[in-house]
């Protein structure tokens, strides 16, 4: 399969609260990989290819944790894994500091890690 991204993913094990735009529960899932232009997840709850969603992500730097802006994205792709799902998320918008702190604290955080 030819690779589509513009951008490289840097791995980052983060937990992560995902929600439907039309639903009203959190659900739990995990980021695996992420960049200013979005991030693959597994969760225990199916999302659909091309479903908008609101993300919120909790990172570990320095032993402290971050809990990152509330994002929207939409599901770009979606895969089962056994009793799990994977999925890719485009986010919405260009990622900045301006708009986004904690969020490019995390890329920053993990572009230093993943050297």
């Amino acid at each position: 399969m030819k690779e589509k991204r513009r951008l490289k993913r840097r791995y980052i094990i983060a937990e992560a609260k995902i929600k439907s735009a039309r639903g009203t529960s959190w659900n739990d899932a995990m980021v695996v990989n992420i960049n200013r232009d979005g991030l693959a997840l597994y969760s225990k709850k199916p999302v659909k290819s091309g479903e908008k969603v609101f993300i919120k992500i909790t990172f570990l730097e320095r032993k402290k944790l971050y809990t990152v802006e509330e994002l929207s994205g939409t599901i770009r792709w979606t895969q089962p894994i056994g009793k799990n799902y994977a999925a890719g998320l485009k986010f919405d918008y260009k990622v900045n500091k301006k708009d986004f702190p904690v969020l490019k604290r995390c890329l920053e955080y993990v572009m230093k890690s993943n050297k």
